[in-house]
């Protein structure tokens, strides 16, 4: 089950309602040049960092990528929902950022039954590696629960497709709770 496919899935067929933001990379690839991304210097790239200018980054031996708050707000200034998949350590940023509203959907790994049965035969991955991603889901989850606002279970994908669908057409047409300090005044 592959979560950046139901998102571009998502974009391709409502890109005036979905996309998401580019990322920042100090690296130049034929897939960031493909993907209209930003390059940026090393030294930008660390000022960001330090400036608390960015919702999640990731350095790969020297090699930085970002996704900025800029960014984010550009595409919400537009009327868009901006779609990002952050690791488990970047939701307090996200979260703590009130002019984002963000609004967090995690994604449980189903369980090792079901896996055997839908994920196995597509995928090359052995019995004690799904264990392994069952538990990192588990640990996850624990550790970092507070932080969710909705959950799906990853068994079906056209499922999770239609419950990212209701979720989204709730969140446009129903009141939201906020906690006090997001409300300016």
């Amino acid at each position: 089950m592959d979560l950046n496919a139901l998102i571009e899935q998502l974009i391709t067929e409502d890109d005036r309602r979905f996309t998401r933001p580019s990322r920042y990379y100090t690296t130049r690839t034929p897939e960031v040049l493909a993907r209209k991304h930003q390059i940026i210097s090393q030294g930008e790239m660390e000022q960001h960092i330090k400036d608390n200018e960015l919702v999640e980054y990731e350095d790969d031996n020297g090699s930085y990528s970002a996704t900025s708050v800029k960014q984010i707000k550009v595409i919400i200034e537009a009327g868009k929902t901006c779609l990002l998949t952050l690791k488990p350590q970047f939701l307090k940023v996200i979260k703590g950022n009130a002019e984002l509203k963000p609004f967090v959907i995690y994604f449980r790994t189903p369980d090792i039954v079901h896996m055997r049965n839908t994920w196995k035969p597509h995928l090359k991955i052995t019995e004690q590696e799904m264990r392994k991603l069952i538990q990192e889901g588990r640990d996850i989850e624990i550790k970092y629960s507070s932080f969710f606002d909705d959950l799906i279970v990853f068994t079906d994908r056209n499922a999770a497709y239609q419950h990212l669908l209701t979720t989204s057409k709730r969140l446009m047409e129903e009141y939201q709770w906020v906690p006090a300090s997001w409300v300016k005044r």
